[in-house]
């Protein structure tokens, strides 16, 4: 579990940075994203918890109220895939 855990989080970090680097995101549109993208559903609520384990972390900028963030990528994610 815990290898599959850093597989996902390495897998949104490159998905955020090819698909999500201009404006403003929600974690339903990355869920949905990320499905397209590798053929796996994650559920809402567990990309929800990375994008904010991200923007704690000053990968993500993020804007909004708890049941409605939106977020944005910051220089310090672009800076850790390149």
């Amino acid at each position: 579990e815990k290898k599959r855990s850093g597989a996902l989080k390495d897998k949104l970090i490159l998905l955020l940075n090819k698909r999500f680097d201009r404006g403003w995101f929600t974690s339903k549109q990355v869920a949905m994203a990320f499905f397209e993208e590798y053929g796996e559903v994650i559920p809402v609520n567990v990309i929800a918890t990375y994008l904010a384990r991200f923007h704690y972390s000053g990968l993500l900028d993020r804007q909004g109220s708890r049941a409605r963030w939106r977020y944005r990528i910051s220089k310090e994610l672009v800076a850790e895939v390149r």
